[in-house]
């Protein structure tokens, strides 16, 4: 016998009172959007991933720093691309604020005046110069502009009329340090059928529309629907969130996010990011984690508070620093590992 579904039970994320053992938390306001890290609106959101620090870039108006636990480190006004080996680049900036936490803006280096930048052969060696000693090169393709990382700093040279289509095949923007991972959209096709979408991490119960429209523009005619879909959240506790959702007939627009296992990803950490429409006062955007409600007592995170309580710990002398770079910076010298 069918059991009867009681769809009082469906809360909004932004409501959501979690369950027996998972609880849901805010990370991104509901009132913002979550952005591509790297592209102008209306591009689809984007979780990139750094896989040295551990930690989520989550962009919207501000960006935000979050640990694999859905914990915020950091958030700052940043409005920048995110270059693959952790960069915050601006054409004419950057800073490293995703690689150390750093919001200092360094200007790049230009190895030549604006006069030698138009010398096609003073230019061309110059450049051969930089692109051996490089780990790390970025091909700026709206501006022509060409960045060179040595030894952690950052030169760049300007366009010159040489540097052609098949200039830039012979000369590719290369990285040796990827660090950034965009995560994959765990969520499943609502445009194939329900019996062949993957359910096992959700599944659509019901859908309710709530606003329809036929629009008939001569050859350009269709129905239009929003409403509420009823979805049933499986997490590998046993629990089922139920959550619900005013989105478009199409789509209940939510993307959801876990952290590879292979990258300190716990399997029953859920990220779901939901984004807002401006002519639907229900359509609430933001990015929530469902986590246990005992996650602290996890053994990954009782070994995440180790490493932090040893960098807020380090020595030299009777200093106590919060990280041996911060003690490096002081001093001006590295700093042996071990401390003093």
């Amino acid at each position: 016998m069918k059991q009867e579904v009681n769809y009082d039970d469906y809360q909004e994320l932004r409501h959501h009172k979690g369950s027996k053992n998972y609880e849901v938390v805010e990370i991104v306001p509901e009132d913002e959007r979550v952005r591509h890290p790297n592209e102008a609106y209306p591009h689809p959101p984007v979780v990139l991933f750094d896989t040295i620090t551990k930690k989520m870039f989550i962009r919207t108006t501000t960006a935000y720093l979050v640990d694999i636990f859905g914990n915020i480190i950091s958030n700052e006004k940043i409005n920048t691309k995110v270059l693959k080996d952790g960069t915050n680049w601006l054409w004419d900036s950057y800073y490293n604020w995703i690689i150390n936490g750093d919001t200092t803006i360094h200007n790049y280096i230009s190895p030549l005046s604006e006069k030698e930048e138009k010398d096609p052969e003073k230019w061309f060696k110059k450049f051969e110069e930089l692109y051996a000693k490089a780990i790390d090169i970025y091909i700026d393709m709206g501006l022509g502009a060409y960045y060179f990382k040595i030894d952690k700093v950052w030169y760049r040279m300007g366009y010159n009329r040489i540097a052609n289509n098949e200039f830039n095949k012979k000369y590719p923007e290369k990285f040796t340090n990827v660090r950034i991972l965009e995560l994959k959209d765990l969520s499943p096709d609502y445009f194939v059928p329900p019996k062949e979408r993957d359910t096992s991490l959700i599944k659509a119960i019901r859908y309710e529309s709530a606003y329809f429209e036929k629009v008939n523009k001569g050859f350009f005619s269709y129905n239009f629907s929003a409403g509420w879909w009823y979805l049933d959240v499986y997490m590998p506790g046993g629990d089922t969130l139920k959550i619900k959702r005013y989105s478009t007939f199409e789509d209940p627009e939510l993307q959801l996010y876990k952290i590879p296992a292979e990258h300190d990803g716990l399997d029953d950490i859920l990220f779901i990011i939901q984004q807002p429409e401006e002519i639907f006062s229900n359509m609430f955007g933001g990015m929530y984690v469902i986590r246990p409600r005992n996650y602290k007592e996890s053994p990954m995170y009782k070994q995440k508070e180790e490493e932090k309580a040893k960098k807020r710990s380090y020595k030299v002398s009777y200093y106590t620093f919060e990280s041996k770079e911060e003690a490096e910076k002081m001093f001006g010298r590295p700093l042996p590992d071990k401390e003093e």
